[in-house]
């Protein structure tokens, strides 16, 4: 029997662009040799690529590489998610021993907030509100039953939703506790977040929820970012991973905040 060739057709450009975005998300990053080799290409191949990618958003280029980034700068949930997971994965266990059977509770989007939802997702039974759809998406896996995915604008690489509509939900419900994911904090403006969205709904979470508590590593609390979302007095209880720097910790006890690691 006569062998035959298989003639590969040659990958378009936008495809293997797309292909190397899923790379970046699934490992973090990459260096042009790498992706290089991955894809079978040149270098300069690889970094024409790049760039299109950062012109997108889709990416941010460093020495020798790049790393995955949403369209607003923000690194993508995939690559979050894996970001500081032991500390993520502590604060989800101390978090989850909040809860009580039949709680209503809030789950912000992010990272930390996922890994919350993971420990919960089998039990207590709670009535669960979010904004992620991964969140939804964990703990109905996991077998509770009570919930609610808030609809409205849809951001596809937090996965999540804002606006009117979403806020619309989360303003007609009371949570016994919320969940509220962190991405800086400063001692005189209170916890810190990347977009208006963000405030907005800190906001309006604050006044829907019995307890107000923040999910941040010790890291996040010493980050900085571009909105007040929330000023001290407005948090309860803050679940960390270690102890917070002198200064912090003192003006939470101040300020009668818990802290909990």
């Amino acid at each position: 029997m006569t062998g035959q060739t298989m003639v590969t057709r040659p990958m378009r450009p936008a495809e293997r662009q797309d292909r190397i975005r899923d790379h970046l998300i699934r490992f973090g990053g990459a260096s042009c040799v790498q992706l290089a080799e991955v894809f079978s290409v040149s270098e300069e191949t690889i970094r024409r690529d790049l760039a299109a990618l950062e012109e997108r958003g889709q990416a941010m280029r460093v020495h020798g590489g790049a790393r995955a980034l949403t369209a607003k700068g923000m690194p993508h949930i995939d690559l979050r998610v894996g970001a500081e997971r032991e500390a993520k994965e502590h604060i989800a266990r101390l978090a989850h021993g909040l809860l009580r059977p039949g709680m209503s509770v809030f789950f912000s989007g992010g990272s930390t907030a996922l890994a919350t939802a993971w420990e919960a997702r089998h039990h207590p039974p709670i009535v669960a509100t979010s904004v992620m759809v991964d969140i939804m998406i964990v703990l109905a896996m996991g077998g509770q039953t009570d919930l609610t995915l808030c609809g409205g604008q849809f951001d596809q690489q937090a996965r999540a939703s804002y606006g009117f509509e979403a806020m619309e939900i989360v303003s007609r419900r009371v949570f016994d506790i919320a969940f509220m994911g962190a991405s800086g904090f400063d001692i005189t403006r209170g916890l810190l977040g990347p977009t208006d969205h963000h405030l907005q709904m800190a906001q309006v979470v604050r006044r829907q929820s019995r307890k107000f508590v923040v999910l941040a590593s010790h890291t996040a609390l010493q980050r900085s970012d571009q909105f007040s979302i929330m000023p001290i007095s407005g948090i309860d209880l803050i679940v960390t991973d270690q102890p917070p720097p002198s200064a912090i910790y003192a003006m939470l006890e101040t300020n009668g905040v818990e802290i909990l690691y």
